[in-house]
């Protein structure tokens, strides 16, 4: 990012670079979050030509592999060639059903005929799901859908210490003229759930993820995201709720009825749309925004167990920016207290 800056001549001078980094570190002060002591980084991103941050698209994926009984307990980070060779056939074809079933929706609104059309903003994949040696095909996914990407990762062996920690990545895209730069960017999990502690799991989430997404009407919107049980953490909520406009959470979860409970509570308390791609073994998948009615509040959801799924729709990111209601095409909640716009 400071290339991109530095590229600029209005920093050609020591004064000038000098109040670039000033910028900078306010910013970092700002994104930072007080009560639960993470600092968040935040990434400029422009996204495609034809996006829109007030139609936004975005995909919920449930995948059913590894299911819970596939990760070893003593080696969670190990996988038998046979089965390296099955879960990278069933992501790959999970990844030709996302582009199918945009297909459909297109055709059945008369847009597949409009290559502006023929895009999803954000593609939301379980935790666990993607094994890293198979982030080639996310990235080619990206490609087709010209889309971000935030997926769980399989465990993985910390470069330091060796143990097993739990990460997601965001895979985005930048476009410099005719040519474009897919950039890997990954997000700690901070609490590992029992299961994991019993693997030798331990948490690791040095840092937090915030895209900041720029539409062509120059528009701004920011998302974070987080892995499952972090998204259970109050402080990290009360820190971000100001800072971001929308929150994807990445999951592999038994307890439906509470995340989606969990999903209900933080629409609002955010107030801002709430997006959970949870496993296609357990399901409960769910969007939700604080719209007043409530067949407007619930987006998406996804119910049933062993269903591999995908569901695509458009969230208004610009709908919950502030206190005005007359910002949103729908009437919205009022604000919860203390909220004063972002």
């Amino acid at each position: 990012m400071l290339g991109d800056y530095l590229s600029n001549k209005s920093l050609s001078t020591p004064i000038a670079l000098k109040g670039f980094f000033t910028d900078r570190q306010k910013q970092q002060k700002d994104n930072y979050g007080f009560q639960s002591g993470i600092p968040g980084y935040e990434i400029p991103i422009q996204l495609h030509p034809d996006s829109d941050l007030e139609k936004f698209r975005v995909a919920i994926v449930q995948t059913l592999m590894p299911y819970l009984k596939d990760i070893s307990v003593t080696h969670p980070t190990e996988w038998t060639p046979d089965y390296r060779a099955r879960h990278r056939a069933h992501l790959s074809a999970t990844c030709r059903l996302i582009a199918q079933k945009l297909k459909v929706g297109l055709i059945a609104h008369g847009k597949h005929r409009n290559k502006t059309d023929n895009k999803i903003d954000l593609i939301v994949f379980p935790e666990l799901s993607v094994h890293p040696d198979d982030l080639d095909l996310l990235e080619r996914l990206s490609d087709v859908t010209k889309s971000i990407i935030f997926a769980g990762l399989t465990f993985i062996k910390h470069q330091h210490t060796g143990k097993p920690v739990n990460k997601a990545v965001w895979i985005v895209r930048h476009k410099h003229g005719k040519a474009r730069q897919l950039q890997r960017i990954y997000q700690g999990k901070k609490f590992p759930m029992r299961e994991e502690q019993k693997m030798g799991v331990v948490g690791h989430r040095p840092y937090q993820v915030i895209l900041s997404l720029r539409d062509k009407a120059r528009k701004t919107s920011r998302l974070t995201g987080s892995i499952c049980f972090d998204a259970t953490d109050l402080n990290f909520v009360s820190d971000f709720r100001e800072k971001t406009d929308a929150y994807v959470v990445t999951a592999l979860n038994k307890d439906i009825n509470t995340f989606d409970n969990m999903a209900a509570a933080l629409q609002f308390h955010m107030f801002q749309h709430v997006v959970i791609a949870n496993c296609g073994e357990f399901g409960g998948s769910t969007a939700q925004a604080p719209y007043k009615e409530p067949f407007e509040r619930q987006i998406a959801h996804v119910h049933g167990n062993h269903q591999a799924a995908v569901s695509i729709f458009e969230i208004d990111l610009m709908a919950f920016k502030d206190t005005a209601p007359a910002r949103a095409k729908k009437e919205i909640k009022s604000p919860p207290a203390g909220f004063n716009g972002r």
